[in-house]
């Protein structure tokens, strides 16, 4: 099924209309407190990739977040790395809602045009911005995955009903996210051309977006630890009431039995063997 938006491939997902899908983590948190339509974690799509951006001049004060207090920051509030950035920030003592003058621009480009023109001091954009905030003469001068490493970004949603009466089949499909974390890593030149074939994207774009420095890495395993750090996150930020109900939500047995089944056919491969590492660190 072709959806035009996240929140449409939501709505989907909650009536019915789809099994499975990768979505934003604070949406899939958000519907998972609201509870319409079972929504849960089965596995995980992308971890990190957001960057901290300023002019040249402003480059070394804005790499400490110590030197926020008293800048306008330009920011996307649906971004994963907006939470992780104003809980760090919280954690050396800067409310990221009084101490910093946030404003929600919501995309890559207008936080760009902001901090370019002097409207904010610093930006935060998503990986796939890096090259545009370039061309413009800004400094990418924090990955936030320094910040915390490997943060949380989107997640492998299903719904309990699917978990129940579809089970071997979302294995099945963990089991293909499974193979094609591997396809990624080993085979980058093939990777960049499927992807530019599908999405008509420029070659060096989707270099960049892949494998780039700031890229996000995708890595199939649903980190229910890291997720449940990151509903706190929300928690503090008030976007997210309760966290209750959040843990129950992330089932972690289907990605195990899927990456069990690939483990047994293929024993030696040092990538699946990594995930197994991931697992028994973040969920088991």
């Amino acid at each position: 099924m072709n959806l035009q938006s996240s929140a449409d491939s939501l709505v989907a997902l909650q009536e019915g209309k789809i099994d499975v899908n990768p979505l934003g983590i604070t949406n899939t948190i958000q519907a998972i407190e609201d509870g319409e339509g079972g929504v849960v974690i089965i596995g995980g799509s992308a971890q990190a990739g957001g960057i901290i951006i300023t002019t040249p001049e402003n480059a070394d004060k804005f790499k400490d977040l110590n030197n926020w207090k008293g800048a306008t920051w330009a920011t996307g509030r649906s971004y994963t790395g907006d939470f992780v950035v104003r809980h760090y920030l919280s954690e050396i003592g800067i409310d990221s809602n009084v101490d910093v003058s946030s404003v929600d621009l919501g995309d890559n480009l207008s936080i760009i045009q902001s901090v370019s023109k002097g409207e904010a001091d610093v930006g935060y954009i998503t990986a796939d911005g890096a090259r545009t905030a370039l061309d413009y003469g800004l400094e990418l001068i924090t990955d936030v995955d320094d910040i915390e490493h490997a943060y949380p970004c989107c997640r492998i949603s299903s719904t309990q009903n699917a978990v129940d009466t579809k089970g071997d089949q979302l294995v099945a499909y963990l089991r293909a996210v499974i193979r094609a974390y591997d396809f990624i890593l080993a085979n980058p030149d093939e990777t960049i051309k499927i992807f530019t074939d599908l999405t008509s994207q420029d070659e060096d774009y989707v270099r960049d977006v892949l494998y780039g420095d700031f890229a996000s890495a995708y890595v199939p395993d649903p980190a229910r630890q890291k997720v449940l750090n990151f509903s706190q996150y929300l928690l503090e930020a008030q976007a997210l009431s309760s966290t209750d109900g959040i843990k129950e939500a992330i089932n972690v047995d289907l990605y195990k039995k899927a990456l069990d089944q690939i483990l047994t056919k293929y024993p030696d491969n040092e990538n699946y063997k990594t995930l197994l590492e991931i697992y028994n660190e973040f969920d088991s």
